[in-house]
């Protein structure tokens, strides 16, 4: 239990850190940079992000397989896993940069993209910094299983945060001397390589009887991580497909002005979507723990306690949205009335994708993902498809109602998958939710001190 007290401490401070700067950042960014400039940015920033989907799910099968081998002792198979992905993640980025400049040079990527109010230097310049921001997480992920196999993952999360804030303080301080996008860019780079720098020189730190280098390990060892890699990869490229592909809907079909709108939206539903995020990143660590010890019953008990938590404050948040969700946004962003409607409806989606995500995490932790893969990906689609036709018909409502849709579906499929795992059936798993609604509430008490 003090693990878990101790990771969703340090959780709360980092996603409190991104959602105080998504809710701080936008009213900023609409006031200096204006409608159009900003919504430019979200298309810009929108298209390097697909490159993240390089990490192929490895980062992930990294995670728990490098912190399963320390647990189990196996310090050999540690170092060969984590150096075999760190020379993986290396090459493949440059080889990603230089296809990215290759792209630019050769298509007309400023034309497609709407992006002909900055110069074509400027927009090159925002393109490669922004492939660069994309790219860095892949080795810092890597050190998520460094940390939870130390027993520090708090330190992680914490570093986390401390960037993030900083990262704030940078943007506002450049949108307030009136910077363009390319030192922004520029600014967010800096940002992840000081991260990934720290984060190396702690690891070794928190594990000196590990030697970390990228020599270590063969390609045996990162195909050993391919079958459990390929099942996380869905995930990256399913949330790519929803987060990025609609925001190059909205920018096809209304410009960037219904890229704003369609972002403030969905920012509220976030703001939910990442406080749900909290359970699930603290309780990551422990249940990988737990399958390792085969403690079934700990696994069950966490599980229910946090999907049971989720949907419980998810019914007061989106009541609320609906509510006051219209005044907000308008004192918040300072845009014409948005309405109340239209930011409840992303409200209970957030609040269904967050149930999804519970329902996901004991195949998450133990990389026992099943059908789940195939199954996010069929509903990501099925989204993206549909927001695709109801968007030029029915506006943003009709987007945020066929997300609605395709949460419920992955949230039954995965958690019918959970039970499966568990081995038990879905009456037992709600009354072991009892007890562990109470564990789980006594975890939101934490404080940070």
């Amino acid at each position: 239990m003090a693990g878990v007290k101790h990771n969703l401490a340090a959780n709360l401070y980092a996603t409190a850190a991104v959602a105080v700067g998504q809710i701080a950042l936008v009213p900023l960014f609409l006031h200096f940079w204006g409608q159009a400039y900003y919504g430019l940015w979200l298309v810009l920033s929108a298209v390097p992000a697909y490159l993240a989907l390089s990490d192929i799910g490895i980062g992930n099968a990294l995670g728990n397989e490098f912190a399963i081998a320390v647990e189990r002792g196996e310090t050999v198979r540690a170092e060969n896993l984590i150096g075999a992905v760190w020379r993986f993640q290396t090459w493949f980025a440059l080889v990603l940069t230089l296809l990215m400049v290759g792209a630019l040079a050769l298509l007309p990527l400023q034309f497609w993209l709407k992006g002909t109010a900055i110069s074509s230097r400027d927009f090159t310049a925002v393109f490669l910094l922004l492939t660069a921001y994309s790219l860095l997480p892949l080795q810092i992920g890597s050190f998520s299983g460094v940390y939870r196999a130390a027993g520090a993952f708090p330190q992680y999360l914490l570093l986390q945060g401390h960037m993030r804030v900083l990262e704030v303080l940078g943007t506002a301080l450049l949108l307030w001397s009136h910077a363009t996008m390319v030192w922004l860019a520029a600014l967010l780079v800096l940002g992840r390589i000081i991260m990934l720098s720290i984060l190396t020189l702690r690891a070794k730190r928190l594990l000196p009887a590990l030697s970390f280098h990228w020599r270590a390990g063969t390609w045996d060892d990162f195909r050993s991580l391919l079958p459990a890699g390929a099942g996380f990869f869905a995930f990256p490229v399913g949330n790519a497909l929803i987060n990025q592909g609609v925001t190059l809907v909205a920018n096809s079909v209304g410009g960037s002005g219904a890229v704003v709108v369609l972002s403030v939206c969905r920012q509220v539903g976030r703001v939910f979507l990442q406080g749900s995020s909290l359970l699930f990143t603290s309780l990551h660590p422990e249940l990988t723990t737990a399958y390792a010890r085969q403690d079934r019953p700990r696994l069950q008990r966490l599980q229910a306690g946090a999907f049971g938590l989720t949907l419980l404050l998810g019914a007061f948040f989106s009541a609320g949205a609906f509510v006051w969700g219209g005044w907000m946004v308008q004192k918040w962003t300072g845009m014409p009335a948005v309405a109340g409607f239209f930011v409840g409806v992303f409200a209970v989606e957030a609040v269904t994708a967050a149930l999804g995500n519970l329902a996901l995490i004991i195949p998450w932790a133990t990389s026992r993902l099943g059908v789940l893969p195939k199954a996010y990906l069929a509903v990501q689609l099925f989204s993206l498809l549909g927001s695709w036709i109801a968007f030029p018909s029915f506006g943003v409502a009709a987007v945020g109602t066929v997300f609605l849709l395709g949460n419920i579906l992955f949230a039954g499929v995965a958690l019918r998958q959970s039970l499966e795992e568990l081995g038990c059936h879905l009456p037992a798993f709600l009354r072991s939710g009892l007890g562990g609604l109470r564990e789980a509430g006594i975890l939101l008490r934490v404080r940070l001190s």
